[in-house]
């Protein structure tokens, strides 16, 4: 169970050097440890007993609630961590606004917040990232309408315009899986926030749960705290939404879905050609993935382990 802590410790250092609370650790506590074991489940009190261990033994430090390891690049961690935490709530809400709006977009799923928000690890600097599940066969058609519409409001990320804008950067039809399946991407989903439609993103969440839980010990605990964050249907968008959705059914939906798909994917084809690392660039008709020409989850596991061969466990 130490590695396992350590290990869980490892990686939100490995992603931006972020101390966890002793909740945090808890409800993202890896399944292995760092000799790839399998371990038993721990529960809340037993944990806290074991955090308070591995400190007394120097291999962890503790500040006001917040644990991380004894690394001297985790000194100044703490403070920035509380920093962060301020950032994020302003953040929140602006994200919350947004997706309020984006209810109007006919065939989405559900809107949920990911990336650095979804931790409240957000700086000045960050943008918000929204992971979106659509309906079959209109993953095009609501890409290009949430582009459309987050462009209008001048708050869609593009070129430098980064910070407190919209990014949309992970797109998947309800019944699909990941192409991508370690543990940078369960990470992804374990922490996604969902905002609007929450029960439509846990069915989604139960078809993924399988290879999730083959590295987290909780995944699927539903731990409300979240609830917080999600949005009222707004009665007019739900309207709107629903109107556009019968007008784009059948073979006038499936026609402009198809056109839309040809278009995006000769822009996306001239963009990346001739790039290279596009690993983590996914566009198909059920998956619009795109990290790049940052492929973050990569360079998570790399340096996670790189922090985790250093450890003494």
């Amino acid at each position: 169970m130490r590695q396992v802590i350590l290990s869980t410790l490892a990686h939100y250092e490995a992603e931006r050097g972020v101390p966890l609370s002793a909740f945090e650790i808890y409800k993202y506590l890896h399944k292995q440890n760092l000799k790839n074991l399998v371990t038993e489940s721990l529960s809340f009190l037993g944990l806290l007993k074991k955090l308070e261990e591995l400190v007394e033994q120097r291999l962890l430090r503790e500040r006001n609630g917040f644990y991380f390891l004894t690394s001297p690049k985790q000194n100044d961690h703490y403070q920035k961590r509380i920093a962060k935490d301020k950032t994020s709530v302003r953040k929140w809400r602006k994200a919350q606004r947004m997706i309020s709006f984006m209810q109007v977009i006919p065939f989405i799923g559900s809107i949920s917040v990911a990336g650095s928000l979804s931790m409240n690890n957000a700086t000045e600097k960050s943008d918000i990232d929204l992971f979106i599940t659509t309906k079959e066969g209109r993953v095009w058609t609501v890409r290009t309408l949430s582009m459309l519409l987050t462009q209008a409001l001048g708050q869609r990320r593009h070129d430098k315009k980064i910070s407190d804008k919209v990014c949309l950067n992970y797109y998947i039809t309800e019944n699909s899986f990941p192409e991508v399946q370690n543990l940078a991407s369960a990470n992804v989903f374990l922490r996604t926030v969902p905002i609007l439609n929450k029960k439509t993103y846990e069915r989604f969440y139960k078809k993924n749960i399988s290879w999730i839980g083959e590295y987290f010990q909780r995944p699927t605990e539903n731990f409300e705290i979240e609830n917080l964050r999600k949005i009222k249907e707004n009665v007019f968008f739900n309207f709107k939404r629903r109107s556009l959705e019968f007008l784009l059914k059948g073979k006038v939906g499936d026609s402009l879905e198809k056109y839309l798909a040809n278009w995006q994917k000769k822009r996306i084809g001239k963009k990346i050609e001739g790039k290279k690392d596009i690993t983590n660039l996914i566009f198909t008709d059920n998956i619009l993935m795109f990290h790049y020409p940052n492929p973050r989850n990569e360079e998570v596991l790399k340096k996670y382990n790189s922090i985790t061969k250093g450890l003494k466990t």
